[in-house]
């Protein structure tokens, strides 16, 4: 959690002024300290703001330049120099050095106290951070009752809009059978696919490639015991925050539940889902409840319809198809509809041709036609 340069100038009661560095106004601070050393960076971590009146600032030119290449260099994101105290203003060579090497110099005013320019910062990052949890808390919420609704599908869909990136299931192998949203950049699913397959049985953390300078893959199997059902992949603009590994690890836990749910409670739900799909199917009369049971396979999207034609044994391959869907992470809605052996599938809007032609082609009987 941090602010900006831009937004701690924008505290009008500090009184702070950019005297340099303008490109780095959108620098992200996580601490303030106060120094007089003229090297603190072996004391320091990155993503700091030094304070400082300036005594301890190297003379002449060449010390002001060598003091802020090596706050720059250890990822210091601004200085803020108290003017009135032992200098009237910021060394003319330091504000050239700041501009050179991208350091927000910063004015602080005599009567603003460095205190009260970090305390403004450690309570604006403290309230972020309680604002983040509460938001993570009521995303947890929403998570669950969609899977309780929806099951995978719509928990992947609330960890995304949740996180701000895309949510993924991945099955055993670290192949992507199920994303929110469809249409993840194919260089992101590949780095996502490879993290997964270089890390079989722990979380892991990397960068996503092609998708941004920042971008973020974090990858967890998802296991119950000695029992894996695959793996829960996100992408994520930028580094994430301790709220993203929360939503992120309930979202895992989740689709374990789903996963482990037993058999005979799954196969009833898709007998119950089947027959709300016949309904529906069938001519004359109002489906009512059915219908929205059959809802549930839809995703923002909406709803398509898969037929499936030309098996000697439809029960064998609804069978086949619901296990299918359920390998996933979909909705199962599959029932044997007519006279001609065609099964009736129902997929969400997203799912386009080439997850219908992937679920048909791990299907027996092979001849079947869609």
């Amino acid at each position: 959690m941090a602010v900006t340069v831009r937004w701690l100038l924008a505290q009008r009661d500090l009184g702070l002024d950019l005297r340099a560095g303008a490109a780095a106004v959108d620098a992200p601070i996580s601490f303030v300290i106060t120094t007089e050393l003229a090297d603190p960076t072996p004391w320091l971590a990155g993503g700091e703001m030094l304070l400082t009146t300036g005594l301890g600032i190297p003379p002449g030119d060449d010390g002001c330049r060598d003091y802020v290449r090596r706050l720059t260099g250890r990822g210091v994101r601004a200085l803020g120099f108290g003017v009135g105290v032992s200098r009237a203003s910021a060394p003319s060579a330091l504000v050239a050095a700041a501009d050179e090497f991208g350091l927000a110099l910063v004015d602080v005013p005599l009567p603003t106290p460095f205190v009260a320019v970090a305390r403004t910062v450690i309570d604006e990052i403290a309230r972020r951070a309680n604002a983040s949890r509460a938001a993570a808390g009521r995303a947890q919420q929403r998570m669950t009752r969609a899977a309780v609704t929806g099951g995978p599908s719509a928990t992947l869909r609330e960890l995304a809009v949740a996180c701000g990136g895309s949510a993924m299931l991945l099955d055993r192998s670290g192949r992507i059978v199920q994303a929110h949203p469809a249409d993840v950049d194919p260089a992101a699913a590949r780095a996502v696919g490879a993290q997964v397959r270089a890390h079989l049985t722990a979380s892991a953390v990397g960068p996503a490639g092609s998708a941004g300078p920042r971008a973020t893959v974090v990858t967890q199997p998802i296991r119950v015991g000695d029992r894996g059902h695959g793996h829960l992949g996100v992408l994520l603009p930028d580094d994430p925050s301790p709220a993203d590994h929360t939503l992120i690890g309930h979202a895992n836990s989740l689709l374990a539940l789903d996963f482990e749910r037993p058999l005979r409670l799954r196969l009833a739900q898709w007998r119950m889902n089947a027959a709300a799909l016949r309904l529906v199917l069938s001519a004359g009369g109002d489906p009512g409840e059915a219908a929205q049971l059959v809802a549930e396979a839809a995703d923002p999207s909406g709803l398509r319809a898969l037929v499936i034609r030309g098996s000697a044994d439809p029960e064998a391959l609804v069978t086949a198809v619901r296990t299918a869907l359920h390998t996933a992470g979909r909705p199962v809605f599959a029932a044997a509809a007519g006279a001609a052996g065609a099964v009736v599938v129902l997929l969400g809007g997203d799912d386009g041709p080439a997850f219908a032609d992937a679920l048909v082609a791990g299907l027996a009987p092979r001849e079947c036609a869609r």
